[in-house]
């Protein structure tokens, strides 16, 4: 009887050592969920160029933009946040956020 309940129980204890271990790659590491990597070109501007938010991206790796593009209200120098959606390949969806610093045209 004994003998029974130690086997059950290393049985139970192997298999939920199994699905934690499973668990953990999937959650922990993200790995159906793979988060995008965003490249972006040099973040400045001049006053009344003409740019798109967009425009700044270099490069995405594992997604896709899927915002519509905006046009940079570069009327006024300053810092300009910039904010766009990108679905991963999986359909997850992120919020990108960025800073664009826009300068006074000489």
């Amino acid at each position: 009887m004994k003998r029974k309940v130690l086997i059950s129980f290393g049985i139970l204890s192997s298999v939920s050592g199994i699905i934690g271990y499973i668990t953990f790659w999937i959650y922990f590491l993200n790995i159906f969920h793979t988060r995008p990597i965003v490249s972006l070109n040099n973040l400045e501007a001049t006053q009344y160029e003409d740019r798109t938010d967009i425009s700044y991206i270099k490069n995405i790796k594992y997604g896709k933009v899927i915002s519509k593009p905006k046009k940079l209200d570069t009327t006024t120098p300053g810092e300009k946040r910039i904010t766009f959606v990108i679905e991963n390949n999986y359909g997850k969806k992120t919020k990108y956020q960025y800073f664009v610093n826009v300068e006074k045209k000489e």
